[in-house]
C-alpha cells in the first residue's frame, strides 16, 4: 500500500520537471501598425511564460496609449500570449499592439527569425 502512494507521489514530482517549454528564453522584439504609429514591444521570456513586455517606441495618441498599453501587458502577461481582445475606442493601437506581440513570440517559439 505504501509503494503505491510512494510510487504515485514520484509520478506527480516527475510530471512537474517534464512540462514542455513553451518559448525560447530570451529578449524578443516584434512590430506592429497602430493607428497612428509604428509599435515596436520587447518582450522577455523563460521557457514556460512572458517575463516582461515593454513599449520601446509608439507615436499613438498619448491618451489612448497610457491606459491601453498597460491593460493590454497585464491581459497578454495573464494569458501567457497574444489571445487577448482589442481595447473598444483603441482598436487599431490595440491591433497593431498584438500584431507586435505575436511576431516576438513568434520568435520566441522559434517559428521566426
Amino acid at each position: 500500500y505504501l509503494f503505491f502512494i510512494v510510487l504515485i507521489l514520484f509520478s506527480m514530482v516527475l510530471y512537474q520537471f517534464r512540462k514542455e517549454s513553451v518559448f525560447n528564453e530570451g529578449t524578443y522584439i516584434g512590430t506592429g501598425e497602430g493607428y497612428t504609429s509604428e509599435i515596436i514591444l520587447k518582450v522577455e521570456t523563460d521557457s514556460r511564460k512572458i517575463l516582461e513586455i515593454e513599449v520601446v517606441s509608439e507615436n499613438e495618441n498619448p491618451e489612448i496609449g497610457n491606459i491601453v498599453y498597460p491593460l493590454l501587458i497585464a491581459d497578454a502577461k495573464t494569458n501567457n500570449g497574444e489571445n487577448i481582445d482589442v481595447i473598444t475606442g483603441a482598436t487599431l493601437t490595440s491591433q497593431g499592439f498584438i500584431d507586435a506581440l505575436k511576431e516576438a513570440l513568434s520568435k520566441a517559439k522559434g517559428l521566426k527569425e
